[in-house]
């Protein structure tokens, strides 16, 4: 039997505490087996108050616990603290010493990282906290456009309701695949989810301080559909194409280029969500007169094509 536990920590969401339960509790029924043990545990506080409000009794503390699997949940506030908390820290990197696999969801990751166990290793975390954590950790892999990373005695899953596909992905890991598709079908769940690119990546930084280049990026959100090339980039930036190169990396993790794709994909999923043009004109439109390199690249980025985008994310009218 594999014993999994999730920690209860205080700004942790409270349906994913129960939800991650739920799921596996299904799987035991549906495999008619007793195939996982879930708990949830408490930092050392009887009572743990979550992102809601809500309060939650622990059935153990941390203290009085071995798992297989230890689960840290979506944490929606108290950040800073948590990351300051050499308790739990500590505890965390003595569990997974001794063999326990660590998950986490969303910031979960933070704490995770903080322990210095993703060190040279990939992990991803919610695609709004990306920069923050790139800055925090910086020798982490940190892989923003996966929902989920299996690293073998560590696990990472993005977003906020990524407790639900870690829950599944458990069943497929320690059952078969089979057995999580079964539990997905019951629960209306969707056990296809690969990426987390489609419900936003943007925003590449500009909290640093280089005008030139904050310039630039503003330059590239409007000009996107021309054909801005790194000539004129430099041109409008005033400086040399080898410094414009050099900042712009510096300044935002990537080169002008990757960040004029970006742009224009980020673009071209506004007007397949709230449009009825065709994909091939958003192509044209964008900067693509060929479709099929405009194609390539969206579903690179975003992990879907065009057209499954527009049916999943699309207005229905």
């Amino acid at each position: 039997m594999i014993t999994i536990a999730t920690v209860a920590i205080p700004g942790s969401l409270h349906s994913a505490l129960h939800g991650i339960g739920e799921i596996l509790y299904m799987a035991n029924k549906l495999a008619g087996k007793k195939n996982f043990n879930y708990s949830i545990l408490s930092p050392g506080v009887e009572q743990v108050s979550c992102y809601t409000g809500t309060l939650i009794t622990p059935e153990n503390t941390i203290s009085n616990s071995s798992q297989d699997i230890i689960i840290i949940p979506p944490i929606l506030e108290n950040m800073n603290e948590l990351i300051d908390d050499k308790n739990l820290i500590s505890w965390l990197k003595e569990q997974h010493k001794s063999g326990s696999i660590v998950a986490t969801v969303c910031a979960g990751s933070f704490l995770l990282a903080e322990t210095g166990i993703l060190n040279g290793r990939y992990a991803t975390t919610h695609w709004n906290l990306g920069e923050k954590f790139k800055e925090r950790y910086p020798d982490v892999k940190l892989n923003i456009q996966r929902l989920l990373i299996d690293g073998g005695n560590y696990i990472c899953a993005g977003g906020v309701s990524a407790w639900m596909d870690l829950a599944l992905y458990l069943v497929k890991r320690y059952l078969s695949i089979e057995d999580s598709l079964n539990c997905a079908k019951v629960m209306l769940m969707d056990p296809h989810r690969e990426y987390q690119s489609p419900y936003g990546l943007g925003g590449f930084p500009k909290s640093h301080n280089d005008r030139a280049i904050l310039n630039v990026q503003a330059w590239l959100e409007v000009n996107y559909p021309e054909s801005p090339n790194l000539a004129l980039m430099a041109e409008k930036a005033n400086l040399s194409q080898r410094s414009l190169l050099r900042r712009f990396k510096k300044a935002t993790g990537c080169s002008p280029i990757q960040y004029l794709r970006q742009v224009r994909v980020d673009a071209a999923q506004m007007m397949l969500e709230q449009t009825d043009d065709s994909v091939e004109s958003i192509s044209e439109y964008v900067g693509y007169t060929d479709y099929s390199t405009f194609r390539k690249l969206f579903k690179q980025t975003i992990g879907m094509t065009p057209s499954t985008y527009r049916q999943k994310f699309g207005l229905r009218i």
